[in-house]
């Protein structure tokens, strides 16, 4: 039996505090202008829900501007999937002790409005991006046969990642509750980011001269998915397998986030 190999596609959705300039309003102690020149979020509207970490920090930098920086972290957990993979009539089911982690930053430039300064009231303005996405499953055992009939083993792994870059324009309305709580809704954000997905197998506690490269044809068939709309880089060694694909998303944003001001 020659190597089959299949990469499966994976498509991953929606799947820290930082000093800044220590300029403060000139309209503080006006009323309807907070005092508070920090504030620091956790949202509560995704975060929960796909096991995302998220936290905030805000400063003023102007009598209408704010910058705020929000880091996002999904420490590596595992996935629940029953789907197998079959080799040498035998079944394993990698993606039951898969893992999915992520990380990555959105910076926000805000402009709040005249009357209430920065930190309260309705805002927009830019913000930047960067997400970075793994799922890695699990080590399982195959045996292949090359050309010649001849039989090794090894264990198995397959990775994917998936990178976003960009940036893009966005609203929201944050209410300070006494001048202490803090409700940051970011109603809509669109952008547009530079997107890379790879994906990778890698063979470990191989048997004999194992070596990918023995089976050039094989090879050949391991794909992404999209090789009918965008080119595929591939690179082989003698234990690991390499693809990626570049290409450009659409990105949104939104969220819901309470915190402290100080």
């Amino acid at each position: 039996m020659k190597l089959k190999l299949l990469l499966i596609p994976a498509v991953i959705l929606f799947l820290g505090s930082q000093a800044f300039c220590q300029m403060p309003s000139a309209d503080a102690g006006l009323p309807g202008f907070s005092q508070k020149k920090n504030v620091n979020k956790v949202n509560i509207l995704f975060g929960p829900f796909y096991k995302m970490a998220h936290v905030s920090y805000e400063k003023p930098i102007g009598k209408r501007f704010s910058i705020n920086t929000t880091v996002k972290v999904r420490p590596p957990s595992k996935i629940k999937a029953s789907n197998g993979v079959k080799y040498d009539s035998q079944t394993y089911n990698p993606f039951g002790n898969a893992k999915l982690s992520a990380a990555g930053n959105i910076t926000e430039f805000r402009i709040y409005s005249k009357k209430k300064g920065p930190l309260k009231g309705f805002y927009f303005g830019p913000y930047l991006s960067a997400m970075f996405y793994k799922f890695q499953t699990a080590a399982f055992p195959a045996t292949f046969k090359d050309d010649n009939n001849v039989e090794y083993k090894a264990d198995v792994t397959q990775t994917f990642k998936i990178n976003f870059i960009g940036g893009g324009l966005q609203m929201g309305a944050q209410w300070m509750i006494k001048d202490i709580f803090v409700i940051d809704w970011n109603i809509f954000g669109i952008g547009f980011a530079s997107a890379k997905l790879s994906g990778g197998i890698e063979a470990t506690n191989t048997s004999g001269n194992f070596d990918f490269r023995n089976y050039d044809n094989d090879i050949d068939k391991v794909t992404l998915g999209l090789d009918k709309f965008l080119p595929i880089k591939k690179e082989v060694d003698k234990t690991n397998i390499g693809l990626s694909v570049r290409g450009f998303s659409p990105i949104f944003k939104t969220g819901l986030f309470i915190g402290l001001a100080y």
